[in-house]
């Protein structure tokens, strides 16, 4: 079910919608909307998803060899927004950040 909200978004938003309908991406504004939204929750399915992986890493008796796990991703996902790494990438990135950042007991 759809519902309209009036919402300010940057001029730079509204141009990449306007790319998007002139690329084919999108049928309308509204939809280019919905797709950047249905990304944005897709990422922050992923970094939940990672910070809980984190917490049962440590419940299983993971202790960190280097500094705060969770200091470095959030280092790590700074550095990511500002990439065109896609989701598969980070997953795969931090999978390795937690192999080599944590030992178990």
């Amino acid at each position: 079910m759809s519902i309209t909200a009036s919402i300010k978004v940057r001029k730079e938003l509204v141009e990449l919608a306007d790319k998007m309908i002139k690329l084919g991406l999108a049928k309308s504004k509204s939809h280019a909307f919905n797709i950047m939204i249905e990304r944005g929750l897709k990422e922050v399915e992923l970094w939940e998803n990672m910070y809980r992986n984190v917490k049962e890493l440590k419940k299983q008796g993971f202790v960190l060899r280097h500094g705060n796990l969770n200091k470095l991703l959030e280092e790590s996902k700074s550095s990511w927004q500002h990439t065109s790494m896609k989701s598969a990438d980070i997953v795969s990135n931090t999978a390795k950040l937690l192999i080599m950042f944590s030992t178990p007991i």
